[in-house]
């Protein structure tokens, strides 16, 4: 299903290259401030890893859906003035929440801090993903086809997990974000607009918690290690009349998670002589998206 989505991406993106004619740099502007539904797909690799080997892994896609709000408010400069100046030409807004959700493959076990297996999954596990973000920039304009945002992103990550069995279990992962990026935004004709963006940070509080309530264990929350993450994206968009434009995008997401400090299961109120400890981890998302944009 994923491949399919990237196909009709890529044949959308040549016919948009090829359409004549020109756009004002007020018309790249003015193509930002709009709201934005959209259908998505990411198809997500998850690793844990120790001394370098993988102890679990978990793969899948995932459907879902974007809610997104764009502002951009144009300077009240003549165009020309700025572009002797290299001024910013606009202030650039966006937030956005997303979610999807689904079944993913899991291979794993559950391992003591010497390695020792106390029990292996090998199942599909229930997955939701959540997001939100937030993007704050200026708005360059180099030439009358051309718009340049660098932005200042923050953003929340929560990935709720379900593994199902006799052995299953719930975690939860949460962390917070905060990088930098740059937009670049190119007008292939009157209807068409060609977009690249990538942005690389931080992760920051990080968190897991793990509830094993089934097995009689409690619940336990540790905290992870910061770790990096970046993002890269490519889109089009087509304005199907004065208002509603429709769009799709491709983009890839990874970030990673240290290892966790120390967590205690317990039984009631007595605590186990066994400590709980996350090892780090890499998670792979890339995605695709189509919908449809009202510009206000």
């Amino acid at each position: 299903m994923l491949a399919k989505c990237c196909l009709a991406f890529l044949l959308l993106a040549p016919v948009a290259a090829r359409a004549a004619g020109g756009t004002s740099a007020a018309r790249l502007i003015d193509a930002n401030n709009a709201v934005e539904a959209s259908y998505a797909l990411s198809e997500v690799h998850y690793g844990e890893r120790r001394d370098g080997a993988y102890l679990d892994t978990e793969n899948g896609v995932l459907r879902g859906g974007e809610l997104g709000f764009s502002w951009m408010g144009a300077l009240r400069v003549p165009f020309r003035a700025h572009r002797r100046a290299g001024g910013v030409h606009a202030i650039y807004l966006h937030v956005a929440y997303r979610e999807t959700s689904g079944g993913l493959h899991y291979d794993g076990a559950l391992q003591t801090m010497q390695g020792q297996v106390l029990w292996s999954l090998h199942n599909t596990s229930r997955a939701r993903f959540r997001d939100g973000i937030f993007r704050l920039g200026p708005g360059f304009v180099p030439s009358a086809r051309v718009l340049l945002t660098p932005y200042l992103e923050l953003g929340l990550h929560q990935w709720d997990r379900t593994l199902s069995g006799e052995w299953g279990y719930q975690e939860t992962y949460r962390n917070a974000f905060y990088g930098v990026g740059i937009r670049v935004q190119y007008a292939a004709g009157p209807r068409w607009i060609l977009s690249g963006a990538v942005a690389a940070g931080r992760t920051a509080d990080a968190r897991i918690t793990v509830d094993m309530a089934r097995q009689g264990l409690g619940q336990t929350t540790m905290r992870l290690g910061p770790a990096p993450y970046y993002r890269a994206e490519i889109g089009a968009d087509v304005a199907l009349g004065r208002r509603l434009h429709a769009f799709a995008k491709l983009a890839y997401s990874r970030f990673e998670y240290g290892s966790s400090s120390q967590g205690w299961l317990y039984s009631g109120t007595t605590y186990l002589a066994m400590v709980m400890v996350e090892p780090s981890s890499t998670t792979g998302i890339a995605s695709c998206a189509f919908g449809l944009r009202y510009a206000y």
